[in-house]
């Protein structure tokens, strides 16, 4: 079930948070730096991916976190910028269909993920990206709730 929510995605209650991330391991700006700063252990997990590699893309990397929240950075972004659309949607469905597996064998029953990811600072459509979520979460058995996100 998909349930929209306007909370902040540190206050929600779900086992896990998606966001996306760059393939350059920088987690610099938007929901991404909070993260950064909230969990340090998930950019840690970043940090030890291959800077640069764009093979990344479809792929994620992921921690638990030192209060057993579940973080998922989704490469579905080679570069960052905001002068053109730098959110790769093939790369969004990708990772996030690996997450959900991810999390289906780790018996979560809850995530979340910022309103808007991939489009605040990455220039994605917010249609196109709902569409894909919900093509993989519709009918999951996972719940997803997407926090509104105000930088």
């Amino acid at each position: 079930m998909i349930i929209q929510k306007d909370i902040n995605i540190f206050e929600c209650e779900a086992q896990g948070i998606i966001h996306q991330a760059n393939c350059q391991n920088t987690m610099g700006s938007g929901i991404a730096r909070l993260i950064r700063g909230k969990y340090p252990e998930a950019y840690e997990v970043d940090y030890e991916t291959s800077v640069g590699d764009i093979n990344k893309l479809g792929y994620f990397s992921w921690v638990k976190t030192h209060d057993g929240k579940y973080v998922y950075n989704c490469y579905s972004q080679f570069r960052y910028g905001r002068d053109k659309r730098y959110t790769n949607y093939e790369a969004i469905y990708t990772g996030l269909e690996r997450i959900k597996q991810h999390a289906t064998e780790q018996n979560l029953i809850s995530l979340s993920l910022p309103h808007g990811m991939g489009c605040v600072q990455a220039g994605g459509d917010w249609r196109v990206v709902r569409a894909i979520i919900e093509v993989i979460f519709g009918n999951a058995g996972i719940d997803l709730y997407i926090c509104k996100y105000e930088p």
